[in-house]
C-alpha cells in the first residue's frame, strides 16, 4: 500500500501542476507565471516531491531574474546532479561566494566551470558554477497566486 499512496501523491501533484496555471496574454512579457493555487498548496505539493527523492531540496523563488519561468510565487524543487552531467540550458541551484543560493541557467562550459545567467538578466552572472558550489538542478516547479512568505513554514 505505501507504493500506492506515493503513486496517488504523484498523480495529485501532476494534476495540480497541469491544471493550476492560467495564461494571461495581456500581461508583461517577463511577468512570472500566474496560478489559481494557494501558496500553502504549492508548498505542500513541492514538499511531497522533495520527500520522494534522496537529497532533493525545495526553495522559495525570489526576484525576477528568471521571469517568465519563475518568480516570487514559485516554489522550486532541486534534485542533486553530478557536475559532469550538466548540459547547456539546464537551470541549476548554486551557492555564490557570499552564501546566497541562486537559481540560474547554464550558459556555456569553460574549463571546469559553467557560466550562468538569469534568463531575464542582460548579463551573465559574475560567478561561475563549479563542482563545489553546485547544489542541484531544477526538478519541479510549483506556482501559486501570490508570493509565499517562506518555504520553511511546513
Amino acid at each position: 500500500m505505501p507504493l500506492m499512496r506515493y503513486g496517488l501523491s504523484i498523480c495529485a501533484v501532476c494534476a495540480l501542476t497541469l491544471t493550476g496555471c492560467v495564461t494571461d496574454s495581456g500581461g508583461q512579457a517577463n511577468q512570472a507565471p500566474s496560478s489559481t493555487v494557494s501558496p500553502s498548496s504549492a508548498r505542500s505539493a513541492a514538499y511531497k516531491v522533495e520527500r520522494l527523492g534522496n537529497g532533493r531540496m525545495a526553495a522559495q523563488g525570489s526576484g525576477m531574474s528568471m521571469a517568465p519561468l519563475y518568480g516570487d510565487n514559485t516554489v522550486v524543487v532541486f534534485d542533486p546532479i553530478a557536475f559532469d552531467d550538466l548540459q547547456p540550458g539546464m537551470v541549476v541551484l548554486y551557492e555564490a561566494s557570499d552564501g546566497r543560493l541562486l537559481c540560474h541557467a547554464l550558459s556555456r562550459k569553460i574549463g571546469q566551470t559553467w557560466e550562468v545567467e538569469g534568463i531575464n538578466n542582460p548579463d551573465i552572472d559574475p560567478e561561475r558554477v563549479h563542482a563545489d558550489n553546485l547544489k542541484g538542478v531544477v526538478y519541479a516547479t510549483f506556482h501559486s497566486w501570490e508570493a509565499a512568505s517562506t518555504v520553511n513554514s511546513r
